[in-house]
């Protein structure tokens, strides 16, 4: 059989969303990027269907994000970023069996990070290091060409000790599903699931399970037989 097989670099600039916090230790992960493990995947969302038997593929993605998680006080105003700036390379791969099931694998690793020292422990911030390792399998459910149902699990293990803000306290188990639907020059996905983690309580600061949902657009420029680009947005 033939192996068919893509490779894809993304860069990609972020002004994250800044979180709401009293005090941290830094035994949390922060990272809400993840990025999709397949071609048909745009940014972060992942696409419903599964490629061809034995099609394989592998990405990196760079992202840059200004204050991800800062500290504000009761009326809102900022008092100090506890993670000021962050550069952060993402690896991604993912090899697609019988035409209904899809295994992937990414890993995080933070390469420059600054802010103020880690509250609560009076120890500096980590300049860099791994994040989560995270496995993911897609099970095609039903669907044809233009569109896609699939479930996909998730699961994340810490790349170290939790310290940082670079990755989570421990294992994470993330259930979800995936939706796609193509419409002429148009592709829609959509994933929302439950984010099952450790809970952390500590210093004022509670971080618990989440609920998760993400959509994403696609247009393809250029005659639909013969493209030039796509363009993606996701949210």
């Amino acid at each position: 059989m033939r192996l068919r097989g893509w490779v894809v670099i993304v860069v990609v600039a972020l002004i994250a969303t800044t979180a709401h916090a009293q005090q941290a230790t830094g035994q949390l992960g922060i990272e809400r990027f993840r990025l999709a493990v397949d071609r048909a995947g745009m940014l972060d969302v992942e696409w419903a269907g599964v490629p061809h038997h034995l099609s394989w593929g592998a990405g990196v993605a760079i992202g840059f994000a200004h204050d991800p998680l800062v500290v504000y006080a009761e009326d809102m105003t900022a008092v100090d970023a506890l993670v000021e700036q962050r550069l952060t390379t993402s690896f991604v791969g993912s090899v697609a069996l019988w035409n209904r099931l899809q295994l992937g694998a990414a890993l995080d690793i933070v390469g420059y990070q600054t802010g103020s020292d880690v509250l609560g422990t009076m120890r500096a911030l980590p300049s860099g290091g791994l994040g989560d390792a995270r496995l993911l399998a897609k099970l095609l459910l039903v669907g044809d060409a233009r569109y896609q149902i699939a479930f996909v699990p998730a699961l994340t293990v810490p790349g170290g000790d939790a310290e940082g803000y670079l990755r989570e306290a421990g294992a994470t188990l993330s259930p979800g599903v995936a939706a796609s639907l193509v419409v002429g020059r148009l592709r829609v996905a959509t994933n929302f699931g439950y984010h099952v983690k450790p809970r952390v309580d500590t210093a004022g600061l509670v971080s618990d399970d989440e609920a998760f949902a993400r959509i994403a657009l696609g247009v393809v420029v250029g005659s639909l037989r013969s493209p030039v680009a796509e363009l993606w947005a996701s949210t």
